[in-house]
């Protein structure tokens, strides 16, 4: 076994070695940088597979076994995300190799694979302190990305993620803080041991805390302010890391300390309420765009949305299919937002109106953006299908019958956008300037498309990680016995 702490050491090493290696070999050499670390981080993450799958890997630091030491605790959930997050921060590094990113590119190279870590360790830490170190990490890393282009667009969304973002992780602190002061420790094991000892209305008010600051990440209601601005206004590799990478980071606290450490179904539906709450706005918001990289981002809050409300109807099947929904969304709007990125170079727009009839002038780029959009609507032969079906039915079998025709009423309003989109794509003439594709970005959206493809044919190479995923979360006694030892 290779230790999975080793994705956030190699991480740290190669964000803060930027600058020398571009000094050392030429500033062409930075850009490399991230390819070479998410390359390893993946190769790590996935000989990982395996062991994880069967029982959780508990990496001791400093020689404190728990719950006296900072630790990392990587089951079937943690393994799943850390390598879906690496595998997207590997596809960004290829697509930043011919994108032009904004200068300083040491920086930006830098934040990016900061923004990774910071998300990999969210999903791998042991520790509820630690998660907080994490996505201060991860959120640092992702207000400078979303500021980096220097428009006033661009720093108008980073101030305003900076200010939900810092509310959130306040927010965050403060519900930590209150469960120290009752059991006077830290790990997440033993917080969940000890949680029946904590007093009810400190424990509301934590809770409330954790799922206020967590859904800055989750880019949930009502903390999801800052998406619309800070996706329009980043660039887009940036945009598919948060869209990838730092909203899974989100879903995985709120699930992880409300199934986990608080393990209290009583909690659950408050997820529910709050995810139907934001696939509907995130929805409805859509609908009005006229600028497809914005009406992404809606979509983005949409699709979030019904991830939470599938995650908190509390059963192995619907948290199966929330987590199946989320990886749709990372490898989806990945391909949506890049292949938009590679349209825009070209064409100075994002706006629907400048890219009527881009399908047929732009055949290929067209197709791309005619699967990511069929799998997002959950139109078979594609991966979104078999995610929006496992959701749908087992919310209907956990009788949420309310909530199964809410979603189906967000599905529909997402399909009236999304047509909407296609047409303006295969109509009329394309009037914009020639522009070409490089190899490079080709086929980092190509493989996104892949995978939509072959996913759709065999959802079993998903299935696979997102049921043994949904048990750890349901199965917290095996959690703590698997850090701390001893029954439970």
């Amino acid at each position: 076994m290779v230790s999975p702490i080793l994705i956030i050491a190699v991480s740290l090493f190669m964000a803060f070695s930027v600058p020398i290696w571009g000094m050392l070999f030429g500033k062409k050499v930075e850009k490399f940088v991230p390819l070479v670390t998410f390359a390893i981080n993946l190769y790590i993450a996935i000989v990982n597979i395996p062991i994880a799958l069967q029982h959780p890997i508990v990496v001791i630091t400093a020689g404190f076994k728990p719950p006296f030491g900072i630790n990392l605790t990587i089951g079937p959930l943690g393994i799943f995300l850390a390598t879906l997050i690496q595998f997207m921060g590997l596809l960004v590094a290829i697509y930043v190799l011919s994108y032009k990113v904004p200068e300083p590119s040491e920086k930006f190279y830098m934040l990016l694979i900061l923004a990774v870590m910071g998300a990999s360790g969210i999903v791998m830490t042991g520790d509820i302190f630690n998660l907080f170190v994490f996505l201060e990490i991860t959120s640092i890393a992702s207000y400078s990305l979303a500021a980096s282009a220097k428009t006033g667009g661009s720093v108008e969304g980073a101030f305003k993620y900076i200010v939900l973002g810092s509310l959130g992780s306040t927010l965050v602190l403060l519900g930590i803080a209150l469960l120290y002061a009752q059991l006077g420790t830290l790990n997440m094991a033993d917080i969940a041991r000890q949680i029946g000892k904590v007093d009810t209305t400190v424990l509301v008010a934590a809770s409330l805390l954790f799922i206020t600051g967590f859904a800055v990440e989750a880019e949930a209601f009502p903390m999801n302010g800052w998406v619309p601005d800070a996706y329009t206004g980043a660039p887009f590799p940036a945009v598919a890391i948060f869209a990838g990478a730092i909203a899974k980071a989100g879903i995985y606290g709120i699930a992880r300390i409300f199934y986990t450490i608080i393990g209290a179904p009583s909690y659950w539906h408050l997820i529910m309420i709050i995810g139907v709450l934001t696939l509907l706005i995130g929805e409805l918001s859509a609908l009005l765009q006229k600028d497809f990289k914005r009406l992404l981002a809606y979509s983005s809050i949409g699709q979030m949305g019904l991830v939470l409300v599938a995650i908190g109807a509390g059963t192995l099947d619907t948290i199966a299919g929330g987590l199946f929904q989320a990886f749709n969304h990372a490898i989806t709007k990945g391909l949506l937002f890049l292949t938009l990125g590679i349209v825009v170079a070209g064409v100075g727009s994002s706006n629907l109106q400048d890219l009527e009839g881009l399908g047929k002038k732009k055949p290929y780029l067209g197709l791309l953006f005619f699967i990511g959009i069929l799998s997002l609507i959950g139109m078979p032969p594609f991966a979104g299908f078999w995610s929006k079906i496992l959701v749908v039915f087992s919310i209907i079998k956990a009788n949420y019958i309310v909530y199964a025709v809410l979603i189906l009423v967000g599905a529909a309003i997402e399909v009236a956008y999304y047509v909407r989109v296609l047409r303006t794509l295969y109509s009329g003439s394309y009037r914009g300037p020639e522009f070409s594709t490089s190899f490079l970005t080709g086929l980092t959206v190509t493989v996104l498309a892949l995978v939509i493809i072959v996913v759709g044919f065999y959802p079993k190479l998903v299935t696979h990680f997102v049921y043994p995923a949904a048990k750890e979360l349901l199965g917290r006694g095996t959690y703590i016995q698997a850090v701390l030892g001893g029954k439970f």
